[in-house]
C-alpha cells in the first residue's frame, strides 16, 4: 500500500501513517528562474504522484494525514512487502530543482536519506533531465522517483513480486566460420554484426560483406549480396534493419549511403544521406529513414532524395545513440547522457518517456534497444542483456553467456527479438559466433503444442543439452546430440559447427569423422547445384563474361564432387550440361585475331594503400602500335584483373590509330578492397584486350601480363605525403578511441586550468594526446627495415600499420605511431601535418594560435612552426609514454637540430632538412586507403587516469614553463635600464597575462601603460589578459582611455578589440555582448571559456615580430 500525504488535496483525510513504510519527506520544488504557473504545476504533478504510482507499479494506495517529518512540504509513504521488514521505518528526503542553462531547462530530482538506516552516506548522483516543465507527466515523474529510490532498496524488497523471471535460456552459440564459400562465393571471414527477424519467424543476419537469411531454426535460405562482393564492396552489411512490409535496408561501415533493396529482385538502390558514418539508423515507413549521426548529436530523417533535421531529440544536451522503432511505428530513442527512452510519433512528436532502472555504471553503455509487443522492452550493454517492464522494472537480467567463462557482450553491436518464437538472436562480431537465447517470459510452456511450425518443439530439450554442455565442455555425447536435433530440422550449418567441435575433442572417432563426411557432401551437393541454376541465370541475363567467374567455381565444385564419389552419374551429367551451355555462348563471340602490337608494358608493384591515388593518377601503361596499311578505329582497350577489379576497366579511344602510328595509353583502375586483405605479396596474371575495327571487321588481340601485389601495409618512402594514405580518421577505432578520449577527460581541475592559458583546438589536441599517452603505445623499431635507414628510399619497401592495428596492439615505431596520432586528432576536428627529419617521421597540429603569437610559446622553451599565418606544434609521437608536453618539446628539438621547414624563420642550421606537410595537401595525392571497418571495442585508459594526467601535465607546464620564465625574467630586470628595462617588463608582463595570474599582469603592466615607450604593447597585452578573464568592462575603459591619444587612434588592434566589445556574440547572436557578459561572468576562471572559445586574441612581440 502506497500512502500520500499533501496539504492542500481535496481527498485528505486523517490516517495513521502504515506501520510498514518508507517515509519520503517533499520539500517545495525549486525553480530558477521563478514562474508561479510552472511551480503550479509541478505542485499539482507531485500532488497526483501516489495516483501515478499506484498505476505504474500496481501498489495499492491512499492518503493519511499525520506529521512529514518537519519538512515544511508534503510527505510520501510506501508501504514495504509483509515478508520484507528490513527497510522499515527508513526515510528520505527528496528535491525537485529546475534551472535554466544556456536557454535550455534542466530538471534534477535528488533523494538523501536522512538517517543512517536509510543509506545517508552513499547517495547516488541527482537524476537530471533536460526537459521542460510541460513536458513533464506522471509517469516520467514515478519513474524518476523509483529509479532514486532504488539505488537504495533493492526493487523487489519495495514491490510486491518478490524475484525476477528467470534469465533466457541457450539454444545455440554457434560460429559463422563454417559458411562454405560456395554459399556466399567468397573466402571471406564473416562476422556477424547486425540481425533483423522477419515476422514469419526467419532471421537476417548482417555479416559486414553479406547477409545472410535463415529460417526460424536456423536453416540457410538465401544470401543477400553478392553482387557487392562480385564488385569488390566487402562492409556494405555493417547495419541492417527491416521496413513495416520488410523490405531489407543495409549500411556500410562508413559512407553517407544506404542501400535498400527490392523484396522481388533482391537489386539494390542506394539512398544518400547528409551523415558520413551514422551511429544508428531506422525505417519508419517506406522509403523514409531516420539517422542518427556519430558526429554530433544531429538525427534526420531522409525520405525521397531529401534531408532534414528532426525533433527526435529534446534538445543540444541529449545524444539519441540507440534507436528503434516498436510495432506500433513509434520511434523509441535511448539517450546515453541521460538514461531516458524517449518515444516519438513518426511525425516528430514526443510522446512519452521510459527509465529503465538500469545500474549507474550500465546507463552510458548501452548498444541495443528492442522494443516487444507488450510494452516491455529489451536493453543490450557490453556486460548484460536485460529485459524491462514498460515501468522499467528489470523481468530479468543476464550477464554474460550462461556458461561460458569470462564472457560478455563486448563484441555484440545489435540484437533481434523473434516474436512468433520468443527467442532473443545477439551476433558477437569479432568472435563470429551467433548466440540465440529462449525467453521463459514468452515461453511458459516450451512443452506444449508447437505454434509456428509443424514440427516438434525441441527447443527445451536442446536448452537442457546446451546447459550440460557447458557444465561439460569435453562431452562429445552433448555435442553430437545437439548436432543430431538441428539435422533432424535439416539444420546442416549449426549441425556442422557442433560435429566439428566434436570431433576436435575426439580426433580419432571414426563415427564421427563418417558422419561429418557426409553432411559435408550434402551440404556441397546442395550448394553446387543452387550455385550451378545461378550461372545459367548469369549467362542467359548477363552474358558468358560476367557469368565466368560463376562458372569456374562451378565447375570447381562438380570437380570436388565426383573426386569424392566418382560413380554419381547425376552430378557427371549436371557438369557435362552446364559446360555445353556456357560454350555454346562463348563460341558465338569468337572474333578473329588482328595485327595491332603491345609495346613497352609497364606495369609496376601494386601497393593495396594507394588504390586511391592510382584511380586518379593511374596505374599501368603501354603503347599502341598500327603496323597494318590501313587505319584502325572504334578500339577498345580493356584491362582483366579478376577478383581485383569489379568489372574489366575499359578505354575507348575516340580518333583512330593511323598506319605506322604509335599511341600511350595509361589505365585508371578502381581496385577492389580485395586487396586490403592481402597480409604478403602475391603475383597475379593479368591481361589486355584490344578489340577494334579493320577493313570494315571486327578484331581482337590479348595479351597476358604478370604483375605483383604488395601487402595491405606495404609503402616505400619516395614520397613521404604516401603516409597520408595510412592516416584514417572515419575509420571505427579510432573515432570511438577519439571520442572516448574526449568523454574521459571532458573534467577535472587541470582541464579548467589549461583553459585559462590555451585556445579549445590546441586544448582538444592536449586531451587526445595525453590520453593517448596514458593508454600507452610502445615504441617498437620495425625489426626488417628501421625506418632509420629506408626514409626517401625507393627501392625499400617498409611496412606501415592502420591506426586500429596499432591501437589494438598498443605498440609500433615511428610512422605506426605518426598515423594513429594524426588520425585521432584529424577525427576530433584538429588539421595535422607530417614532418619528417632524415631517418625520422613525427607529426604536427594547427593550434588554431595566429602566427604573431609565436614568441609567447618559444618564450616558454617551446617551439611552434608558422605557417600560412598559423601556428603549428610539433609533436614527437614516439614520446607521448611521458606527457604531452615532453613530446612537443621533443618535436621542437628536431627543428633546432635540423632546422624549420621552408618559408619559416631561419634556423640553426645552414640548410633547413625538415619536411612539413600539411595533411590536406597530402590527400589530393594519396586519400585514405579503404580498410575495413570492424571495430575492436578498444578501451580508452580511464577517466580517472587521464583526469590525473591533464593535471600532472598543468602541474609541470606550470613548473617548468611558466614559473621558471617568471623566475628567471623577474630576476635579469635589475641588470637592465632605461627603453630596454621597459622592454623587458613589457615582454615579461605580455608572457604573465597569457599564462600567469590576473593580478600578477596587473602589477607588471599597468605601470607602463601609464608611461611612454613601452605603453602601447603592454596595453594590448593587458587589454587581452581582461578579455581572457571576462573583464570586459576594464578592457572596454582601458581601450577608451588609450583612444584620447592621437597616436592610438587609429591602431589596427585596438580598432579590433572595439569590434570584439561590441560586435554580435557567435553564439547568442546578440550585440554588444562581450561588454554585456562581462557582468554576467565578472573575473572567475571558470567563466573565460565561453568568450574564449568565439575571440581569437593576437599577442603581438614588443618589437612586432617575433621574439
Amino acid at each position: 500500500m502506497l500512502v500520500f500525504l499533501a496539504h492542500s488535496h481535496p481527498f485528505l483525510h486523517s490516517q495513521d501513517q502504515p506501520e510498514k513504510s518508507i517515509v519520503i519527506h517533499m520539500q517545495k520544488p525549486v525553480l530558477f528562474p521563478q514562474s508561479e504557473n510552472q511551480q503550479r504545476m509541478l505542485e499539482e504533478l507531485l500532488s497526483d504522484l501516489p495516483r501515478a504510482l499506484a498505476a505504474e507499479y500496481e501498489l495499492d494506495s491512499g492518503f493519511s494525514s499525520g506529521g512529514a517529518g518537519g519538512s515544511g512540504g508534503s510527505a510520501l509513504y510506501i508501504e514495504t512487502p509483509g515478508d520484507d521488514t528490513n527497510i522499515t521505518g527508513r526515510e528520505y528526503r527528496m528535491t525537485i530543482r529546475r534551472i535554466i542553462s544556456d536557454g535550455t531547462s534542466i530538471i534534477t530530482m535528488e533523494l538523501l536519506g536522512v538517517d543512517e538506516s536509510a543509506g545517508s552516506g552513499n547517495a547516488p548522483a541527482p537524476f537530471t533531465l533536460f526537459r521542460n516543465i510541460e513536458d513533464l507527466d506522471l509517469r516520467m515523474l514515478s519513474q524518476m522517483l523509483m529509479y532514486q529510490l532504488f539505488q537504495y532498496e533493492s526493487p523487489h524488497a519495495v514491490l510486491y513480486q518478490t524475484n525476477e523471471n528467470p534469465p533466457p535460456l541457450v539454444l545455440d552459440y554457434w560460429s559463422t566460420e563454417y559458411i562454405s564459400f560456395r554459399d556466399i562465393e567468397s573466402s571471406l571471414t564473416l562476422l556477424p554484426f547486425s540481425v533483423e527477424t522477419r515476422s514469419s519467424g526467419a532471421s537476417i543476419i548482417a555479416a559486414g560483406s553479406l547477409a545472410l537469411e535463415f529460417d526460424q531454426e536456423f536453416r540457410l535460405k538465401r544470401v543477400i549480396g553478392k553482387d557487392f562482393v562480385r564488385q569488390g564492396r566487402y562492409s556494405d552489411f555493417y547495419d541492417i534493419e527491416l521496413s513495416a512490409s520488410e523490405i531489407l535496408y543495409s549500411r556500410p561501415a562508413a559512407g553517407s549511403y544506404i542501400n535498400r533493396f527490392h523484396p522481388m529482385t533482391g537489386t539494390a538502390g542506394r539512398i544518400y544521406t547528409p551523415v558520413q558514418i551514422p551511429l544508428s539508423f531506422e525505417v519508419l515507413n517506406e522509403g523514409e529513414l531516420v539517422v542518427s549521426d556519430s558526429a554530433n548529436p544531429d538525427v534526420f530523417r531522409v525520405s525521397e532524395g531529401e534531408s532534414r533535421r528532426t525533433a527526435f531529440h529534446t534538445n543540444s544536451y541529449t545524444a539519441p545513440s540507440v534507436l528503434t522503432v516498436s510495432m506500433d511505428g513509434s520511434l523509441w530513442a535511448y539517450d546515453i547522457i541521460s538514461g531516458i527512452i524517449s518515444i516519438f510519433s513518426p511525425s516528430g512528436n514526443f510522446i512519452s518517456s521510459r527509465i529503465p532502472l538500469l545500474p549507474p555504471d550500465q546507463r552510458g553503455r548501452v548498444k541495443s534497444l528492442e522494443s516487444l509487443n507488450d510494452g516491455s522492452y529489451l536493453i543490450l550493454t557490453d556486460s548484460h542483456l536485460y529485459r524491462f517492464g514498460s515501468n522499467g522494472i528489470p523481468v530479468w537480467s543476464m550477464e554474460g553467456i550462461p556458461g561460458v567463462e569470462n564472457s560478455n557482450f563486448m563484441y555484440a553491436l545489435d540484437m533481434a527479438y523473434n516474436h512468433p518464437r520468443g527467442e532473443i538472436i545477439i551476433p558477437l562480431s569479432s568472435t563470429s559466433m551467433v548466440l540465440r537465447l529462449l525467453d521463459q517470459a514468452d515461453n511458459p510452456r516450451l512443452d506444449s503444442e508447437p505454434t509456428v511450425s509443424t514440427e516438434p518443439d525441441r527447443r527445451r530439450e536442446l536448452a537442457d543439452l546446451q546447459a550440460e554442455r557447458f557444465a561439460r565442455p569435453g562431452d562429445v555425447r552433448l555435442l553430437r546430440a545437439i548436432a543430431e536435433i538441428h539435422l533432424e530440422n535439416s539444420a546442416r550449418m549449426p549441425a556442422e559447427f557442433y560435429l566439428r567441435r566434436a570431433l576436435e575433442l575426439s580426433p580419432d572417432n571414426i563415427d564421427l569423422q563418417t558422419r561429418l563426411a557426409r553432411l559435408k557432401g550434402e551440404i556441397l551437393t546442395e550448394q553446387t547445384l543452387l550455385l550451378a541454376e545461378e550461372t545459367r541465370q548469369l549467362l542467359i541475363n548477363r552474358g558468358p563474361e560476367t557469368a565466368r567467374p560463376n562458372y569456374q567455381r562451378t565447375i570447381a565444385a562438380f570437380e570436388e564432387l565426383l573426386y569424392m564419389n566418382p560413380r554419381d552419374g547425376e552430378i557427371a551429367e549436371e557438369k557435362r550440361s552446364l559446360e555445353q551451355e556456357f560454350r555454346s555462348y562463348t563460341d558465338s563471340a569468337e572474333i578473329p585475331p588482328g595485327p595491332i602490337e603491345f609495346r613497352n608494358p609497364v606495369f609496376p608493384a601494386i601497393f593495396p594503400s594507394l588504390t586511391g591515388y592510382y584511380a586518379v593518377r593511374g596505374w599501368g601503361s603501354m603503347e599502341l602500335y598500327n603496323p597494318s596499311p590501313a587505319e584502325l578505329s572504334g578500339i577498345v582497350i580493356s584491362l582483366h584483373m579478376p577478383e581485383y577489379l569489379s568489372f574489366p576497366l575499359e578505354l575507348r579511344l575516340v580518333e583512330p590509330l593511323q598506319p605506322g602510328e604509335s599511341r600511350e595509353i595509361r589505365f585508371l583502375p578502381v581496385f577492389t578492397s580485395t586487396l586490403m586483405e592481402l597480409r604478403e605479396a602475391v603475383a597475379i596474371q593479368l591481361s589486355v584486350q584490344a578489340e577494334y575495327n579493320l577493313g570494315g571487321e571486327r578484331r581482337r588481340r590479348t595479351a597476358g601480363y604478370a604483375a605483383d601485389i604488395l601487402g595491405s601495409r606495404s609503402l616505400v618512402w619516395d614520397d613521404s605525403a604516401k603516409l597520408a594514405s595510412f592516416i584514417q580518421p572515419s575509420e571505427p577505432n579510432v573515432e570511438e578511441f577519439a571520442f572516448t578520449l574526449l568523454k574521459e577527460s571532458s573534467h577535472g581541475p587541470g582541464l579548467s586550468s589549461l583553459e585559462s592559458s590555451f585556445n579549445s583546438i590546441t586544448l582538444r589536441a592536449w586531451r587526445i594526446l595525453e590520453g593517448l599517452g596514458r593508454y600507452g603505445i610502445e615504441y617498437v623499431e620495425d625489426p626488417v627495415n628501421p625506418i632509420s635507414g629506408i626514409l626517401g628510399d625507393s627501392d625499400i619497401v617498409d611496412t606501415v600499420r592502420y591506426p586500429g592495428t596499432t591501437l589494438l596492439y598498443k605498440s609500433g615505431d615511428c610512422d605506426d605511431s605518426s598515423a594513429l596520432c594524426a588520425s585521432l586528432l584529424e577525427s576530433a576536428g584538429v588539421e595535422t601535418a607530417i614532418m619528417t627529419v632524415p631517418g625520422h617521421v613525427f607529426i604536427a597540429f594547427n593550434s588554431g594560435e595566429p602566427g604573431v603569437n609565436r614568441w609567447l610559446f618559444e618564450m616558454a622553451g617551446l617551439k611552434a612552426i608558422e605557417h600560412n599565418n598559423s601556428l603549428w606544434i610539433p609533436v614527437e609521437t614516439t614520446m607521448l609514454n611521458r606527457g604531452f608536453l615532453p613530446a612537443w618539446k621533443a618535436g621542437g628539438d628536431h627543428l633546432t637540430r635540423y632546422g624549420y621547414p621552408d618559408g619559416n624563420r631561419a634556423s640553426h642550421s645552414a640548410e633547413p632538412i625538415t619536411e612539413f606537410i600539411p595533411l590536406s595537401r597530402a590527400r589530393a595525392l594519396y586519400p585514405p586507403a579503404a580498410v575495413s571497418g570492424q571495430s575492436y571495442g578498444i578501451l580508452g585508459p580511464g577517466s580517472d587516469s587521464l583526469i590525473q594526467a591533464l593535471n600532472n601535465s598543468r602541474s609541470f607546464f606550470a613548473r617548468t614553463h611558466i614559473d621558471s620564465v617568471i623566475e628567471s625574467g623577474l630576476s635579469r630586470l635589475s641588470s637592465f635600464t632605461g627603453r630596454r628595462l621597459l622592454r623587458e617588463k613589457t615582454v615579461l608582463g605580455g608572457f604573465i597575462a597569457r599564462f600567469g595570474e590576473l593580478e600578477e599582469a596587473e602589477r607588471m603592466l599597468e605601470p607602463l601603460v601609464s608611461q611612454g615607450g613601452g605603453s602601447r604593447t603592454a596595453a594590448s597585452y593587458l587589454i587581452n589578459a581582461y578579455i581572457s578573464h571576462g573583464e570586459f568592462n576594464r578592457a572596454e575603459t582601458l581601450l577608451n582611455e588609450l583612444a584620447s591619444r592621437a597616436d592610438q587612434t587609429e591602431d589596427q588592434f585596438f580598432t579590433r578589440v572595439m569590434e570584439i566589445l561590441n560586435s554580435s556574440d557567435p553564439e547568442s547572436g546578440q550585440p554588444g555582448a562581450g561588454r554585456r557578459a562581462a557582468e554576467g561572468l565578472g573575473s572567475s576562471r571558470g567563466s573565460r571559456t565561453s568568450r574564449k572559445e568565439s575571440v581569437t586574441l593576437v599577442w603581438p612581440s614588443e618589437d612586432g615580430g617575433g621574439r
